[in-house]
């Protein structure tokens, strides 16, 4: 959408069509039913993957590793932790760019970095800082408070926000649903909210189980915080 690629109105074919994984088949999160055309609202509406790994290949690797980059899902969380970020593999065939783009290929994401960059939904388009320890105290020293060291950066527009939002849900509570297959399905929910205090995002993943059990786990939590007085 950012990019002039597609439109959520833009058509696409075969939205319910499987992928086969190592002997399984990666279907939509949620069973569309029947549409007479299609498009990628749906696609967003009801987590299909086809039509995104359609999309990828059409745009090829460059458009990829631009996406994964602009999203910081290459990049370290937090250095103290010793997180060295993702490494990304060459992508030399269309099967494997194709796997890439529905997040099924050897880049290895963590939940707090598919936070981050789902975060640009609920906060207008800027990935936000991520502070994990707010200030440390060796023994028998001083605290030591961290410096920022993870700004916060425009990724998308905000109309492009929007558009994405009114896909998922209403500017005030917003969710998603995907399935992925690595060695076992896992069911994956991303939702956000708008609080009383501030914006909130969640990433639920439940090895062995379906996206609508971690979206109803996503759901009673958000519910809590958009009712809460979360300092």
């Amino acid at each position: 959408i950012e990019n002039g690629w597609i439109t959520l109105e833009s058509t696409v074919d075969e939205l319910a069509q499987t992928i086969a994984i190592d002997g399984e088949r990666l279907s939509c999160a949620t069973q569309p039913e029947p549409l007479r055309n299609p498009d990628f609202g749906d696609v967003l509406h009801f987590g299909c993957p086809y039509p995104v790994m359609e999309l990828v290949v059409a745009n090829g690797a460059d458009a990829y590793n631009e996406i994964i980059t602009a999203f910081s899902l290459v990049q370290p969380i937090d250095a103290e932790l010793q997180d060295e970020g993702g490494v990304v593999q060459p992508l030399e065939t269309k099967r494997e760019l194709g796997m890439a783009g529905i997040g099924q290929a050897t880049l290895t994401i963590t939940p707090l970095q598919l936070a981050r960059a789902f975060a640009t939904v609920g906060t207008e388009g800027a990935s936000p800082e991520i502070r994990l320890v707010d200030a440390v105290r060796l023994s028998g020293g001083e605290w030591v408070q961290y410096e920022d060291s993870d700004p916060s950066k425009q990724v998308l527009h905000a109309d492009t926000v929007a558009q994405i939002r009114s896909a998922l849900g209403t500017d005030n509570h917003f969710g998603y649903e995907a399935l992925a297959i690595a060695g076992e399905s896992l069911g994956w929910y991303l939702g956000g909210v708008r609080g009383l205090t501030g914006n909130y995002v969640i990433v639920v993943v439940l090895e062995g189980g379906l996206s609508s059990e971690a979206a109803r786990i996503g759901e009673r939590l958000l519910e809590s915080v958009q009712t809460s007085s979360i300092p």
